[in-house]
């Protein structure tokens, strides 16, 4: 069969011309001379046979990265990944963006095993907590791998590092969501082994279910304090390391974090500290030590803090003597109190770093073990070598042990003149103990022996000078005294690696480990930019004396942002010589310190942890113009998804803006004019969505203007599919040039309202008490509506020109539309539909409330929003509030079924909302989550109704169409001050978003916070299943 095969083709190639490449014919080619014409040789002919049985190049196969331990690591974790298929490729480039999709320079290791690479992120001293993306490309080509990991959305901080046998620990919590905002709603479980607990039964487990674990009101209230927004309490028992897990589900899936603390059964300093654990950037915040001595000291008391903090004296206990930069490090020789330049490799060659110094384990079995023995953590560092390479002593010294010693298998100790080094998990002892053995001489084979996940060898050291009760029995991390030999040591596995995960790097036997040259080693910090500053204090205790030390500090307007304190150290005589200086609020830094050699060579005790601070969301910060032109009965605040919301205002130049959010308000972008006027008074909106029915993505934009020459309304409108102005800013039509109105600047007048109705018509309406004629009006526009004489009456006007009467228009079912009025002179609030088949009004107003005295000075006064579902209407507006002297000011509502109104029950009554009874009301707003019907009023008030510094943003929620309300909570995280104008968003199923000002002169700014983080019906299925905020499907969690 083969033969004849052959055969046919061999005939088959004769029969062809021999054609030159790339020469087509569309028809039969014309004759041709022999010229023209080849033959075919025979070796030609083999060549084309031969190519047509030529075995295809097989596809390169794709480089992959997974996870070789987990996806979610703490704030001073390394996150680590793996590479797949990568050998070929020496010239890949790595990028990692933060959160807001911004890239962001950070230390990069990767070594390659065969046709893998490991590579290990190194997260900075201060970050944006959240998910973060790797890329991986190759230099000008397409990206070939893409992953993403969380850091730092979990906060856990015990209020003291190391607990006496019995003691109660008081534990903080922070939950962050995937954009790094706070999470107020979690389900959280903290489960705590102690070293005894010998199974998973024996831990203790609190939580959110069960009670143990307690949400503070200052979460939802987030006021400027210390306490917690998750906390709870444990009585530890005996000495040991307890592990923690923390895990926190919220409605874009679970978190979960592992960490310790340390019970020891004497501390010769008990340090407690006390300051927040979620802070709100523009305040000031106070840090507490409780220090009691249990031994005599005298010398200097350290503090760690982040080096964009300004730091200022303290609250309460003693100021800091003095705050200096901190650059440098101390030599080898110094902290191993020997005289030695530093210890050298215990090998050749760049083999890299698969578990670090102090790194937690997350293997069941290898955790029980570090528990068992007390260890804090790992406590050498793990290189991978293969079996069989060559160990060497690290210096001069006698071998004190060579033996096989149970978990790490055959192991070898050297006494040095200035301590101890350890090789576990060795093959094979080249010495025998008592041999005195010179640096550089091999002493051992490398190995797998032992508890070994793969072959690699265990390094520890344990200076002769020792802290036994350090969490790892005085050994210390080897890797700053390591004198490296000719290249720069690769780093696998900077902190975390379980055991079950450990065995993608265990290197085949004979196949070294090659760390890329395409990459570039962790950067250090720039001489003269140091990235934290230190705190000292210049003590002389005696033992059993107690005092308080303490600080306060300022962290940057940058939000949501994790920082860590720390650790406290006590250092024996160090900064001695150096002159005290009293602290200012931002003290200047007296000296910068290169090289702190004498403070670490006399440190004799430090906190085991560092605290933990997760900043929360400042908003604009933006200078804008005063209360009265950022006033209004509707909405300026528009989120179109649970990310992406749009705020409108007047600018202190006095033309009409808005911003941008693509986090959920968390950052928000720059400056966008809709009206560039510099006469610009308010600005009013609508998105299309907030009508029923309605699937547009338009937010129409009406904005009032007070020159005496032309004032007027003008209409623009923004697409937020494209972000696109239907006119530019500089070019917008008015639509009420034949009115001639005289706009005022001033409270409670001329405030203007739009809305849409369900057959597109727009609507807007305003009251002009400054005319003596009819100018007050409300028209509409059924297209071209940047037109200004598409806009008409809306009928005959129903409004009339009284002083301090306010209109809101929103819509009804076919296309009918309800106007909203508070008639100043009869204090009643009001309703007339029109009727849009018809073209006309209701003969007269539905009175809803005929007592509702209201306030000449703040607005707004009223607000509404419409059930999409049903077309209810839901009111909410200020009574009694007239006066800001006598406490009896209320929050009425009521609802409209679509015939009539009926009064529901106060959100506040007589200046008491359940927890305050002495409130002065200034402002209130409504809106609903479309998923449950719930609904909630936002409302500025003064908690002491005599003094305007003392209001704060405050929210309660109905879920039963307000026949009831919820406690209250607190929505501004500032610290009170003289707000008013509130906004809310009027609709939603994913986030309502609350927005304020503080208009006082010399602040001028706009403020706003996520009131209410909504679920939205299609994240929940039936069946155990859900998708999470990606859109991913994974099983529902109880």
């Amino acid at each position: 069969m083969k033969n004849k095969l052959f055969v046919s083709l061999l005939i088959l190639i004769l029969q062809m011309p021999y054609l030159a490449p790339g020469v087509a014919y569309a028809q039969e080619p014309a004759a041709t001379s022999s010229a023209e014409f080849a033959i075919p040789t025979v070796s030609s002919l083999v060549a084309a046979v031969t190519a047509l049985f030529k075995k295809p190049e097989p596809p390169e196969t794709p480089v992959t990265i997974r996870h070789l331990s987990k996806k979610e690591f703490r704030s001073d974790e390394d996150a680590l990944f793996f590479l797949e298929n990568a050998e070929e490729r020496q010239k890949l480039e790595t990028t990692v963006t933060d959160p807001k999709g911004n890239p962001i320079d950070l230390p990069v290791q990767l070594s390659q095993i065969g046709t893998n690479i490991t590579m290990t992120v190194e997260p900075p001293k201060d970050f944006i907590p959240g998910t973060y993306t790797v890329t991986v490309k190759e230099s000008d080509g397409p990206t070939v791998a893409k992953t993403e990991f969380v850091w730092g959305v979990l906060a856990i901080n015990t209020h003291k590092s190391i607990y006496l046998p019995n003691e109660t620990a008081e534990i903080a919590i922070a939950v962050l969501d995937d954009n790094g905002a706070m999470v107020c709603d979690a389900d959280v479980e903290l489960r705590i082994k102690s070293p005894n607990a010998s199974t998973a039964s024996s831990e203790a487990v609190l939580s959110t279910k069960n009670g143990k674990i307690i949400i503070n009101e200052e979460c939802q209230i987030k006021a400027v304090t210390v306490k917690p927004d998750y906390e709870t309490s444990y009585v530890v028992g005996g000495v040991g390391t307890y592990a923690m897990n923390l895990t926190a589900t919220t409605k874009n899936g679970t978190h979960s974090i592992t960490d310790k603390f340390q019970v020891w059964e004497s501390v010769p300093f008990d340090v407690e500290r006390t300051t927040a654990t979620r802070i709100y950037p523009p305040e000031s915040y106070p840090v507490n030590f409780t220090i009691t001595a249990n031994q005599d000291f005298v010398g200097t008391i350290v503090e760690t803090v982040p080096h964009k903090f300004t730091i200022g004296p303290a609250q309460s206990g003693t100021s800091y003597d003095l705050a200096q930069s901190a650059t440098g490090s101390a030599s080898p020789k110094e902290v191993l109190g020997a005289s030695t330049t530093g210890i050298s490799m215990p090998f050749n060659g760049p083999y890299p770093i698969t578990q670090g110094f102090g790194a937690l384990v997350t293997d069941a079995g290898l955790l029980g073990k570090y528990l068992t023995y007390g260890l804090a953590g790992h406590d050498g560092l793990d290189f991978g070598l293969p079996i069989g390479t060559e160990i060497k002593a690290t210096g001069d010294g006698e071998v004190i042990l060579a033996d096989e010693k149970g978990d790490y298998g055959i192991t070898m100790v050297i006494q040095h003149p200035w301590g101890r080094s350890y090789y576990g998990h060795l093959s094979k002892m080249v010495v025998e103990q008592g041999k005195k053995v010179t640096r550089g001489e091999v002493i051992a084979l490398s190995g797998n022996t032992g508890e070994s996940t793969g072959p690699h060898l265990h390094f520890g050291i344990k200076p002769v000078s020792n802290d036994t009760q350090n969490g790892y029995y005085g050994k210390v991390d080897p890797l700053p005294f390591l004198t490296a030999l000719s290249t720069p040591l690769p780093v696998l596995i900077g902190q975390v690696l379980s055991a079950s995960d450990s065995g993608a790097q265990n290197t085949p036997q004979g196949q070294q480990m090659k760390i890329l040259t395409a990459f570039d080693q962790p950067q250090e910090v720039p001489d003269g930019e140091p990235d934290t500053k230190q705190l000292s204090w210049d003590v002389s205790l005696k033992k059993g004396e107690t005092i308080a030390l303490g600080y306060t500090y300022k962290a940057p307007l940058i939000s949501p942002y994790l920082y860590t304190l720390g650790p406290l150290k006590f250092i024996k005589n160090c900064h001695a010589e150096l002159v005290s200086a009293s602290p200012t609020s931002d003290p200047e830094i007296l000296k910068q310190v290169q090289d702190d050699k004498a403070c670490q060579n006399n440190e004799v005790f430090a906190e085991q942890r560092e605290w933990q601070i997760a900043a929360d969301v400042v908003v604009s910060g933006t200078t804008v113009a005063n209360a009265e032109y950022n006033s209004a009965n509707g909405s300026n605040i528009v989120f179109v998804s649970d990310t992406t919301g749009y705020v409108f205002y007047v600018d202190s130049g006095h033309p009409c803006n808005y911003r941008k959010t693509t986090d959920g308000g968390i950052t928000w972008g720059s400056t966008v004019a809709v009206d560039s006027q510099t006469d610009c008074m308010r600005v009013q909106v609508w998105y299309d969505r907030w009508t029923p029915g309605d699937t547009g993505n338009s937010i129409h934009i009406v904005t009032a203007d007070d020159s005496a020459a032309d004032d007027n309304l003008w209409y623009n409108r923004l697409d937020t599919a494209t972000d696109t102005l239907l006119v530019a800013a500089n070019a917008v039509q008015s639509i009420s040039q034949d009115k001639d109105n005289t706009f005022a600047f001033a409270d409670k007048t001329n405030i203007h309202t739009i809305t849409k109705g369900t057959d597109g018509d727009l609507y807007v309406g305003v009251h002009d008490v400054t005319s003596t004629t009819e100018l007050s009006f409300i028209k509409k526009c059924t297209a071209t509506c940047n037109t200004g004489t598409n806009w008409t009456d809306a009928g005959t006007n129903p409004l009339d020109e009284a002083s301090g009467d306010m209109v809101l228009l929103v819509p009804l079912a076919s296309a009918n539309i309800m106007a909203l009025r508070l008639d100043n002179s009869t204090n009643d609030i009001q309703s007339k539909v029109y009727n849009d088949s018809a073209g006309t009004w209701d003969a007269g107003w539905t009175t809803i409330d005929a007592d509702v005295p209201n306030n000449g000075q703040y607005d707004p006064l009223m607000s509404a929003v419409v059930n999409p579902s049903n077309y209810e209407i839901y009111l909410a507006y200020t009574a009694d509030n007239d006066t800001l002297v006598t406490a009896d000011h209320d929050i009425r509502t009521a609802i409209y079924n679509g015939s009539s109104w009926t009064a529901k029950t106060d959100a506040l009554i007589d200046s008491n909302d359940g927890t305050g009874s002495n409130m002065g009301l200034t402002g209130v707003k409504i809106g609903l989550d479309t998923n449950t019907n719930d609904l909630y009023v936002l409302y500025t008030a003064r908690s002491n109704i005599l003094n305007a510094a003392t209001t704060n943003v405050y929210l309660r929620k109905s879920t039963n169409l307000m026949t009831n309300w919820g406690s209250r909570s607190q929505v501004n995280t500032s610290a009170a001050a003289d707000f008013y104008s509130p906004f809310f968003t009027p609709i939603s199923n994913e986030r309502l978003y609350a927005v304020w000002g503080d208009y006082d002169a010399a602040v001028r700014d706009i403020f706003g916070e996520t009131a209410v983080d909504l679920v939205p019906k299609e994240f929940l299925l039936r069946h155990g299943k859900n998708f999470n905020g990606s859109g991913v499907r994974q099983p529902y969690t109880f």
